[in-house]
């Protein structure tokens, strides 16, 4: 599995302030890893924060290489104690939110839901390339 990592200091942010972009895989296992890359950038907030940051990132990778396209990356920004977490595939087909209460017995449309449950704010947006899922998490 092909990984590009580029990790940078941000202007105008805290010291402490850095992101990481890395380039995954169009494989279902690219949430195992964008899960390790959040693990390790989220190693100075909350534990709690830092355990939603992976379910949260697990389910947006996932739905990117289920309904979305290659290429797949992943950015994230740790400053201040809380992360921002960037998911862009390249579809420009949006996520739709699911209407109503989610199936018991489904085995899948739940990601959204427990993005809008757990982040702090999210939201969709389209690019030049596709489309980018974020959400922040703060503490």
């Amino acid at each position: 599995m092909k990984v590009d990592v580029v990790e940078r200091a941000l202007p105008g942010h805290p010291d402490d302030a850095h992101r990481v972009d890395i380039s995954l895989a169009f494989v279902p296992q690219a949430a195992a890893q964008a899960r390790s890359m959040v693990r390790a950038e989220g190693s100075d907030v909350r534990p709690d924060l830092a355990a939603d940051a992976e379910l949260l990132t697990s389910e947006v990778v996932s739905n990117a290489v289920m309904h979305g396209a290659p290429p797949l990356s992943l950015s994230v920004l740790a400053a201040d104690g809380q992360l921002i977490v960037e998911v862009s595939d390249g579809s420009d087909d949006l996520p739709r939110f699911p209407a109503g209460d989610a199936d018991p017995d489904a085995v899948g449309g739940r990601g959204l839901r427990i993005v809008q449950m757990l982040a702090s704010a999210w939201g969709i947006h389209t690019t030049t390339r596709g489309k980018t899922v974020w959400f922040r998490l703060a503490g």
